[in-house]
């Protein structure tokens, strides 16, 4: 037996948001631990377990939210509140599937600190499968209510820590406008390769503020924020990953295949009593009752796309999931009976199938109305370690449905 994608999304959500309350444990769990598979998670997210970071606003969250806003909007206009170069981000967001922001974890306990001024730490190493990372950026903000030094250009380099007060490599450095207060990013992808293949090797990264006569400053005294300042403009890393394949439904990771497929059944069966065709009526699931000798829905029209709306909130998954409220799934159904007419889409191998069936009936059965064209979904997130991330599910919105 097949079991796609689409169809357990089917099954999960009609259950969920009809029933939930009235199945046994058993059963609501094998539920849930599907969808968290289809997300790519082990276990599901508790509000309880994320600090306060997690939940208010800090400058990764708000970047990540830019972030969504600009991918999902096909004119992209650009990101409101960070220096970003729009075209490179542009190409970025579109080859990377996943989007990880890392805040700086100076407080976190590691070998090797010293605690200098203008040094930052964070945690790269991840659960996402990563084939290639495209891009690492470190954003920091200068604030000029912070800076007390008088200079209208100040020149900030970014060196990865090799050896603490000792050996140090250049990332990255720029001449910036000190007067006006505003984000800005530097390229550190050499430093995030090397910390994702030997992790030991992370002793952070410094950060550096020279005048024009390159004599260093405190970095406060230049009005960058640190770890200290307020959340909203704390620095971060953020970046861009590619797994190299389309995700498809992991199902040598669910926990018990044989019995979801019992659940299946079981729910089948359950139909054909009036309360459960009743809620199915409402999800535009069943347009009629089903046969009592259990034979095919008809769903009085012909092969199209459908309406189905999954709501996180509704899964009770809004204090994990931060983007979108839902979406729009859809569903395929109909009918797909002889003649088989453009509006149908119809495969030449269902075209074939309708002819034979009419002949044969009883032996060959009709085509299935089945998805033609899936589109992707954008989901933004809250992992386990508070960092805000970005990933792009492929197959998860019907687009348009034909005979197959």
């Amino acid at each position: 037996m097949k079991v796609t994608l689409l169809s357990i999304i089917r099954l999960i959500v009609y259950v969920f948001v009809n029933f939930v309350n009235g199945i046994p444990t058993k059963e609501r769990n094998i539920i849930q631990n599907t969808l968290l598979d289809l997300f790519g998670k082990h276990n599901r997210p508790r509000p309880d377990v994320f600090s306060h970071l997690g939940r208010n606003e800090t400058s990764a969250k708000k970047y990540m939210l830019d972030l969504y806003e600009y991918s999902v909007n096909t004119e992209r206009q650009g990101m409101n509140n960070f220096t970003t170069n729009s075209q490179n981000i542009s190409n970025i967001v579109d080859d990377a599937d996943t989007v990880v922001s890392f805040l700086n974890n100076a407080y976190v306990p590691r070998p090797n600190t010293t605690d200098e001024s203008g040094e930052m730490f964070f945690d790269v190493s991840s659960n996402y499968v990563v084939e290639k990372v495209l891009a690492t950026a470190l954003q920091v903000y200068l604030d000029i209510t912070y800076k007390t030094v008088i200079a209208e250009k100040l020149i900030i380099s970014v060196y990865k820590i090799v050896v603490p007060k000792k050996k140090y490599v250049l990332l990255a450095s720029k001449l910036i406008n000190a007067s006006v207060s505003q984000w800005h990013e530097f390229n550190v992808l050499e430093a995030s390769l090397s910390w994702i293949e030997f992790s030991e090797t992370n002793n952070g990264i410094l950060l550096v503020c020279q005048n024009l006569q390159k004599v260093n400053i405190p970095i406060e005294s230049c009005g960058i924020v640190d770890f200290k300042g307020r959340e909203e403009f704390r620095p971060f890393l953020v970046s861009f990953y590619q797994s190299g394949k389309e995700e498809e439904f992991p199902a040598k990771q669910i926990r018990n295949t044989e019995s979801t497929l019992k659940l299946q059944e079981r729910l089948r069966r359950s139909m054909q009593d009036s309360i459960f065709i009743e809620a199915a009526e409402q999800l535009s699931f069943v347009r009629n009752k089903t046969r009592s000798n259990g034979s095919e829905n008809n769903l009085g029209s012909r092969c199209d796309k459908h309406p189905l709306y999954i709501g996180f909130k509704d899964l009770g998954w809004s204090d994990w999931i931060i983007a979108p409220d839902g979406y729009r799934a859809n569903y395929c159904g109909g009918d797909c009976s002889f003649p088989l007419d453009n509006n149908a889409n119809a495969t030449n191998h269902a075209i074939i199938q309708t002819l034979v069936h009419m002949m044969y009936p009883e032996i060959i059965p009709k085509p299935c109305c089945a998805p033609n064209k899936l589109n992707t979904l954008q989901v933004l997130f809250l992992d386990e370690r508070n960092n805000v991330v970005m990933k792009r599910y492929s197959n998860m919105i019907v687009q348009h449905c034909g005979c197959q």
